[in-house]
């Protein structure tokens, strides 16, 4: 009985240490690592300006660095456009499709050593409201050589939204009547040298007078 009770003992041990090891591979292969020293690249996303009207553009711009020792595969881009901002254009053709989806995702590929990749997306503020909103960071998924893959999520950028942009209307001055017609040119010389005349002839009598 001693003996059937340490085997069975020895073989809980093993298998509850198999479990464990088999779970740990599970969550690495699945990405769900929350150690940022662990990621193999950088993600640094930022927004110009960050004070808009409605109607306004906004640029958003999201840099990936490989700080990784080998090449990275399989790199994919997953983000959500917000509901107060419409996609207009971006680095990416394929993004740039007239329809109402939300959710967008595009395929980098490879990325080498120490390589940057840069995208960049325009939106248009579709929003009147007066209020500070939060875009979303960008999902990058990404695949080791081992075949290990995981991915990490961006910064998130706030935005404050202005409103309606209210214009001042200015009076302007009337148009001038298009059937005026010019001076002719003697009456022009006329009116410049009249005043010379008349100053010069004021003098003239003056001085008879104070004789």
């Amino acid at each position: 009985m001693v003996r059937n009770s340490k085997a069975q003992r020895c073989a809980l041990f093993v298998f509850t240490v198999f479990i464990l090891i088999l779970n740990s591979s599970i969550l690495q292969s699945k990405g769900f690592t929350q150690d940022n020293e662990n990621y193999p690249f950088q993600l640094y996303m930022v927004a110009s300006p960050e004070n808009v009207y409605q109607n306004d553009h906004l640029n958003m711009s999201l840099s990936i660095t490989n700080i990784h020792f080998e090449e990275l595969l399989n790199i994919t881009l997953q983000f959500k456009v917000h509901n107060d901002l419409q996609l207009i254009k971006s680095t990416i053709p394929e993004l740039d499709i007239e329809n109402d989806t939300k959710k967008r995702e595009y395929t980098i590929g490879s990325l080498d050593v120490d390589e940057i990749y840069l995208f960049q997306v325009e939106y248009n503020v579709t929003s009147s409201d007066t209020k500070t909103i939060s875009v979303d960071g960008m999902n990058v998924s990404y695949q080791l050589h081992n075949g290990l893959s995981s991915f990490v999520i961006s910064n998130s950028v706030n935005i404050l939204l202005k409103g309606a942009q209210i214009t001042s209307e200015t009076n302007t001055l009337p148009d001038l009547p298009s059937n005026l017609t010019t001076p002719d040119d003697s009456l022009v010389y006329f009116a410049f040298l009249f005043p010379i005349v008349m100053f010069g002839i004021s003098i003239f009598v003056l001085r008879r007078l104070r004789r």
